[in-house]
C-alpha cells in the first residue's frame, strides 16, 4: 500500500489563510498551480481568481484551457520550470499526479514556498460549509452536476466544484452563498481523505488506478476512510446494486440510505425503467412511501442510478421529490459523458470512458438510444498501465461493438518500461482474436484515424470517440469535417 503523501505544515496553515481571507485589499494573496488545466485544479483556479486571488500556472502541453485562463488575465506557461516560481508566490498547488522530479515542486520547496495538495485545500474549502463528497470509480462527475443543480434550482446557491463542465452551471465551478459545498471526491492517491463531509455519496467501487493501489481490496480500505469521515448526523448514499460497496456501512458512523435499480431492496429505487428519447423515464420511490416519476434526457441505466444517487442527497438537504424529477428532467448531461457532437447521417458522440466497464456502459446507452445505427468505437487507451493491466477485458467490451478503431496510447504516470513495452497493438490482436470478421484497425496517428473513419463510416452510423486523453480533439475534428462535408 502506498502512503499518502503531504507536504509541511506550513503550506496547510498558508491555505488555510487563503481560503479565510481570500484576497487582501492592496496586496492580493498569490498562488501558482502546477498543472493548472487539470480536471480538478482547473475549477480550483475559477472560485481562486473570482475571489481576487493572483493566479499563475503551467501545464506540460498548451491546450484550449490555458487559452481560456489567458483571455481571463491568468498567465500560464506551457513547459514546467523553476523560473516559473519566484519568491512573491504566497501558495504553490499541485495535483495527486504531480511528483517530486517536477522542476516547479522542486523549486517551490527549495525557496520555502508553502505547497499544498489539490484535494487538501478542497477540504479546507468543504470545511467552510456543510460538504457533500461524491465518490466511487464511475459517475462521480455526472452525479456531482445533477446534485448541484437541483441544490442551485431549488434556491439554495451551493458551491461546487466538478471535475468536469456542464454548461447549464456556468463552468466546472462556483462559490455559492448557500449552506452546501459539493465536491467530486477522487480516490487516487488517496485524495478524498483530505475532506471533511457531511453527505458522502458512492456510486460504486471497482478495480481502477492500479498504478496506485495493490488490489481492489487496497481501493475497499482507502473507501472504507473515506466513510469514517463522516459524522454520526452525517449521512452515506451507497448503490445497494454494487457488491464491492456493500461493506461500508460497517465502517460509517452516520445514517447510511441505498439506492437500487431493484424494487424494494434499497432505501431508494427506480421501477418502470423504459428508455425513452435518448433517455429514460422510471418512477423513483422512497423507502417513505414518497414517489414521483422522473424522466432524463441522458442516456443508460448507469445515470437513472445517478439519479437516485442525487434524490437520496437531495431530499436530505431538503428539497421536495417532484422538483427534483422536475430539475433532472433538465439535465442534458456532463462534456464528453456521450456528448453528441453531431446528429447528422453519422452521428458523432464523445465520452470520457477509459475503464472497460465505462466503455459498457456507453455501449449499452449507444445500443438504447440510437436504435438501428451501427456502432462504430474510435478507442484511445489512457496509461499504458491501464492497458496492460485491463487489455483482455478492454478486448471483450470492444469486440461488442460493429467496428473498431484504436490510437495509440495516451500516456499519463507511466514508467518508461511499460510506455515502451504496452503498445495499442497488443488490443487490437486481442479484439481481432475474438472476431476474426470486420477486425479492429490499429491508427497510430489522429489523421490515420480520421483516414479509417473516412473509409469505415456511412450513413446511418453512429461514432463513438472514448478515452480520458486528447481522443476528444480527434473527435471534434471529425465532427467539424462532417459538418463541412454537409455545407
Amino acid at each position: 500500500m502506498q502512503a499518502e503523501k503531504s507536504f509541511p505544515a506550513s503550506g496547510r496553515e498558508t491555505a488555510l489563510r487563503v481560503v479565510q481571507d481570500w484576497a487582501v485589499p492592496g496586496a492580493p494573496l498569490r498562488v501558482h498551480v502546477i498543472g493548472v488545466a487539470g480536471s480538478g485544479l482547473r475549477g480550483l483556479v475559477h472560485l481562486l481568481s473570482e475571489r481576487g486571488v493572483k493566479i499563475t500556472g503551467s501545464e506540460q502541453l498548451d491546450n484550449p484551457i490555458l487559452h481560456s485562463f489567458r483571455v481571463r488575465g491568468i498567465e500560464c506557461w506551457v513547459g514546467q520550470s523553476g523560473l516559473n516560481l519566484d519568491r512573491r508566490v504566497n501558495l504553490v498547488l499541485v495535483s495527486a499526479a504531480v511528483t517530486e522530479a517536477n522542476p516547479e515542486l522542486r523549486a517551490a520547496l527549495d525557496l520555502k514556498i508553502p505547497v499544498v495538495k489539490y484535494a487538501e485545500f478542497v477540504g479546507y474549502l468543504m470545511a467552510e460549509k456543510s460538504g457533500i463528497a461524491v465518490a466511487g470509480t464511475h459517475g462521480k462527475t455526472t452525479t456531482t452536476s445533477m446534485v448541484s443543480l437541483v441544490l442551485r434550482e431549488a434556491g439554495l446557491d451551493p458551491s461546487f466544484i466538478i471535475g468536469g463542465e456542464y454548461p447549464a452551471l456556468g463552468g466546472s465551478s462556483r462559490w455559492g452563498r448557500g449552506p452546501h459545498f459539493v465536491a467530486e471526491a477522487c480516490e487516487f492517491d488517496r485524495s478524498f481523505l483530505n475532506l471533511r463531509p457531511r453527505i458522502s455519496v458512492v456510486t460504486n467501487i471497482e478495480e481502477d488506478h492500479l498504478d496506485y493501489f495493490e488490489s481492489l481490496k487496497d481501493i475497499q480500505n482507502a473507501f472504507a476512510g473515506f466513510v469514517s469521515l463522516l459524522p454520526e448526523d452525517g449521512l452515506l448514499v451507497m448503490n445497494r446494486d454494487d457488491a464491492s460497496s456493500t461493506y461500508l456501512s460497517e465502517f460509517c458512523r452516520s445514517k447510511v440510505d441505498t439506492f437500487s435499480l431493484r424494487r424494494g431492496v434499497a432505501d431508494w429505487w427506480a421501477e418502470g425503467v423504459v428508455p425513452e428519447g435518448g433517455g429514460a423515464r422510471f418512477r423513483v420511490v422512497g423507502h417513505s412511501g414518497e414517489e414521483a416519476r422522473f424522466r432524463l434526457r441522458v442516456p443508460g441505466r448507469h445515470n437513472v442510478l445517478n439519479a437516485l444517487a442525487t434524490t437520496a442527497v437531495c431530499r436530505r438537504a431538503g428539497v421536495p421529490m417532484a422538483a427534483i424529477a422536475e430539475v433532472l428532467e433538465t439535465f442534458t448531461g456532463v462534456r464528453r459523458r456521450f456528448e453528441i457532437l453531431a446528429r447528422g447521417p453519422v452521428m458523432v458522440v464523445d465520452d470520457y470512458a477509459h475503464h472497460p466497464t465505462e466503455i459498457l456502459a456507453v455501449l449499452r446507452a449507444a445500443r438504447e438510444s440510437l436504435k438501428g445505427r451501427r456502432i462504430i468505437a474510435v478507442f484511445q487507451p489512457h496509461q499504458h498501465s491501464r492497458l496492460r493491466i485491463f487489455r483482455e477485458a478492454f478486448a471483450d467490451v470492444l469486440v461488442r461493438f460493429d467496428a473498431a478503431i484504436v490510437t495509440d496510447v495516451y500516456r499519463a504516470r507511466d514508467t518508461d518500461e511499460d510506455a515502451r513495452t504496452v503498445r495499442s497493438e497488443s488490443l487490437v490482436r486481442a479484439i481481432n482474436d475474438r472476431r476474426p470478421i470486420s477486425p479492429a484497425t490499429h491508427a497510430p496517428s489522429f489523421e490515420d484515424a480520421l483516414a479509417l473513419l473516412r473509409e469505415a463510416a456511412g450513413d446511418g452510423d453512429a461514432v463513438v470517440f472514448m478515452g480520458a486523453g486528447d481522443v476528444t480533439d480527434l473527435a471534434r475534428g471529425y465532427a467539424g469535417e462532417l459538418s463541412s462535408k454537409a455545407s
